[in-house]
This record gives structure tokens, sequence and C-alpha cells, in this order.
């Protein structure tokens, strides 16, 4: 059994809340196991490769929350950081409407469009992932 630390399990309970994530949809997200995060919840820390994946899942500073869980912090220059392919997405939507290449209402309607194709793959996914 790993080692429990209070303070990380809340702010891992607080996330869940505020988020409105179940165990399940945060397995999702970050690809950790449904019960190795309702440890986590229960403070008991898991290994650091775990706690980075929630840290980049939550798209917040890995060494905050290796604190959290009592690690050592990594030094900065070596954290890579994957940008999130929706904020991408957002961002090439406001380059074509501002180079006048999409409509305002063009550009929503494609990004509500690659939202729903997303949602549907996770769901894809999730659904695989049950039967397997």
């Amino acid at each position: 059994m790993g080692r429990i630390s209070k303070a990380f399990g809340e702010q891992v309970r607080q996330v869940l809340a505020n988020r409105g994530w179940s165990h399940l949809r945060a397995n999702v997200a970050s690809s950790i196991p449904s019960a190795t995060i309702g440890r986590m919840a229960l403070g008991i820390v898991p290994g650091s490769d775990h706690v980075i994946a929630w840290a980049k899942a939550l798209k917040e500073p890995i060494n905050k929350w290796l604190d959290l869980a009592g690690y050592d912090p990594i030094p900065e220059n070596l954290i890579s950081v994957r940008p999130d392919p929706m904020i991408v997405r957002e961002q090439m939507a406001e380059y074509l409407v501002e180079t006048g290449r999409l409509t305002s209402e063009e550009a929503a309607k494609a990004l509500s469009e690659l939202q729903e194709e997303s949602a549907a793959a996770d769901m894809e996914h999730l659904g695989e992932r049950k039967s397997a």
C-alpha cells in the first residue's frame, strides 16, 4: 500500500467534484485506472507516473501535483507540454475568421462538430475498454 497524504486526497476529491467527474470519467481523461483514482481520492499516493498523468489530464502544473503527493519536482526544462488539440483548433478557427476565410458562424459550427466527434470517439473508446 502506498503512503497516505490527506492533502493529496482532498485535492483529488475537489477536482472530481468541481469537474463533475466520476472515477470512470477521470479514467477516460487521464488513462489512470478507475480503481487507482478511487484510491487517490482516499489519499493513497500512486506512483509518480500516475501523478504526472493526472496533472497532464487536468492541464495543471506537474510539479504542483508531485509536491502534493510528496515527490521531488521535475526541473522545468525537462517537462514537455503537448498542446491541447481543442485549443489548437480554436486558435486555427480564430485565425480563419480573422483572415476572412470563414465566418464566425462557420467556425463555431466546425468547432462544435469537432467537439461532438471527439466526445463520440471517447465514448466509443470507453465502450471498447468495457468489452475488453
